[in-house]
């Protein structure tokens, strides 16, 4: 609306020049002639059709400013204990019983609580890249429906080597499910150590 407003502006200062100061070039002559035909000079009509356009862009100017803000985009809720566990299993035990029910890739299994620290350790024993990718996903899936844990280990096991760091295989197929900020990948040879910094008190009071 605005640019509209000044282009009514402009050609009304236009026509202006040409019907009050010039007069006597052709273009003026013309424009003269034209505008006897009508009840107001023809800069008086190009003046209200800016003062028109600019008046809108003033009402949608102040109608952007009292238009409420947007509520802002609801976090993803963390999951509940009772929607682990079904409400008759304690968190650990209904972890446990989720863990044990996931539908891995063939090669890959997932242990449970195998060291101090490490609630899950995902073993892909001979698998190739692709399937590798596909279980670590499925495991990331598992993990985005969990209060976040404190850490994860994915031990490669005499798998055929991949195109890329298995670091980064790591990271971008856990990232298909989890925010790529919340969680590090730390290389150690065919282990690689998933530290969530931010994880859940959960984990250290009923794990």
């Amino acid at each position: 609306m605005l640019r509209l407003a000044i282009l009514c502006f402009a050609v009304a200062a236009g026509l202006g020049w040409l019907e009050l100061f010039d007069r006597q070039s052709a273009l003026a002559l013309t424009v003269v002639e034209v505008g006897g035909d009508l009840p107001l000079p023809a800069y008086s009509f190009a003046g209200m059709f800016g003062l028109v356009f600019l008046l809108l862009h003033v009402r949608e100017r102040f109608q952007a400013a009292a238009a409420p803000a947007p509520a802002p985009r609801a976090a993803r809720a963390k999951p509940t204990l009772r929607a682990i566990d079904g409400g008759g299993l304690s968190f650990r035990d209904g972890v446990t019983r989720r863990a044990h029910n996931l539908p891995l890739e063939s090669g890959a299994r997932l242990e449970v609580d195998p060291a101090i620290g490490v609630p899950f350790r995902l073993v892909l024993d001979q698998v190739p890249p692709g399937r590798a990718k596909r279980a670590i996903g499925q495991v990331g899936a598992f993990l985005a429906g969990l209060p976040t844990p404190p850490r994860l280990q994915v031990l490669f096991v005499d798998c055929p080597p991949a195109q890329q760091p298995l670091h980064i295989l790591v990271q971008g197929a856990l990232s298909q499910h989890l925010p790529r900020g919340h969680f590090k990948v730390i290389a150690n040879g065919d282990k690689m150590d998933v530290m969530f910094p931010n994880h859940d008190p959960i984990w250290r009071e009923q794990w």
